[in-house]
């Protein structure tokens, strides 16, 4: 399961708050399936539930959303096109009159894809498939997200599915 730290990335990258404190992310994938066709080909896709905790959060929570669609938009389009909106879930705890821990979960999906070793007679090569962004948002882009006239993210999107500086 590779989706999961790259979010992860991504959202380091997008959030000063993470870059200095990386503690404030815990992240969990929950209610996991293995999903088989049942032909003869070696495949699958992973399905599950990943949990985002921001604890102790003392930014407002529009700062995690933003950066988390658009990555979404990426990287998982059928959860932002989703016509039943049960993709993407929250609570939030308020701590305090400036700190909640906001917790998001949401639905993931990965493909792999076993086929015979081109070299290695007997063995399995293993690809994992990436989701193709949607064709709306095929330029590299510059975002910033301003509250109040504070810049409180900002990150690069890559259409190659690459993290900048990854």
């Amino acid at each position: 399961m590779r989706k999961p730290l790259e979010l992860r990335q991504h959202l380091e990258a997008a959030l000063p708050a993470l870059r200095h404190a990386p503690d404030k992310l815990k992240l969990f994938v929950e209610t996991g399936r293995i999903l088989t066709s049942g032909t003869d080909k070696l495949a699958w896709m992973y399905a599950y539930t990943v949990q985002l905790q921001f604890l102790d959060w003392g930014e407002h929570p529009d700062t995690v959303i933003a950066p988390l669609l658009i990555w979404l938009r990426q990287h998982q389009f059928d959860v932002v096109d989703n016509k039943d909106k049960k993709g993407i879930r929250f609570n939030a705890e308020f701590l305090d009159a400036q700190n909640m821990d906001l917790i998001v979960d949401i639905d993931l999906t990965e493909r792999v894809i076993g086929q015979p070793h081109p070299t290695q007679p007997g063995a399995v090569q293993l690809e994992h498939f990436t989701d193709p962004p949607p064709l709306h948002m095929p330029m590299r882009e510059h975002w910033e997200i301003y509250i109040r006239e504070e810049k409180v993210a900002e990150w690069d999107y890559l259409p190659s599915g690459r993290t900048p500086g990854a």
